[in-house]
């Protein structure tokens, strides 16, 4: 597996739902990998690979679904964010066949919303 890919996610402004884009995970030499059976989490943290957990994501609770397995594709479901203002990080965990790697890392900015502050 190469060295894990970022993808940071477009701005968001607290409040609003967010729409996780479908991931593509590939080996290597860029061939898809099959995660049919797979297990992937998600947790995302405030600030910093060690800030609190402020979200978590995982197809044991169907909050990600592997959309085409034997393609390497998978989504998150849709969110509305609550987090307070900030950098937010977390990576993406996959364990197949005993084996556990990390091939993505992700980040996401919560702005501060200025119409509605209901939190």
């Amino acid at each position: 597996m190469k060295s894990p890919a970022t993808y940071t996610m477009p701005s968001v402004k607290r409040g609003d739902t967010v729409k996780w884009p479908t991931f593509q995970l590939v080996g290597d030499d860029d061939v898809p990998l099959d995660i049919t059976g797979a297990s992937v989490d998600i947790w995302w943290r405030r600030g910093s690979a060690r800030g609190p957990i402020v979200l978590k994501q995982s197809t044991s609770d169907a909050s990600i679904t592997l959309t085409v397995p034997a393609g390497g594709r998978l989504k998150a479901t849709n969110s509305t964010v609550q987090w307070p203002a900030g950098l937010y990080v977390a990576d993406l965990q996959l364990v197949s066949n005993e084996v556990v790697q990390t091939p993505l890392i992700l980040n996401i900015t919560v702005l501060e919303d200025s119409t509605k502050k209901t939190y």
